[in-house]
């Protein structure tokens, strides 16, 4: 009967530690996105919508590292109304 008991106390006490969490993406500023584009268009596509995205926003999205060409990863830096303009974007 104890350690059902404690079991019980231990998952409501972890329950409410999770519900009540604000997480930590939902503090502090952001000074950058990332952009990680589908495996399936093409680089020709991949190009042209990079060339939508520096025209739209004047920002020049770059490759987030070295190794990221391969997985058409990149990042976009900016202030917080341009990257909440870019977040909306389709």
């Amino acid at each position: 009967m104890k350690k059902f008991l404690l079991s019980c106390l231990f998952i409501v006490g972890l329950a409410l530690a999770l519900f009540h969490f604000p997480g930590l993406a939902s503090q502090g500023e952001f000074d950058s996105l990332i952009i990680d584009f589908r495996d399936d268009l093409t680089p020709a596509e991949v190009s042209q919508q990079l060339d939508r995205l520096q025209v739209k926003f004047q920002q020049a999205p770059r490759l987030n590292s070295i190794f990221s060409a391969a997985d058409r990863v990149y990042l976009v830096a900016g202030d917080a109304k341009r990257l909440k303009a870019l977040r909306r974007s389709p």
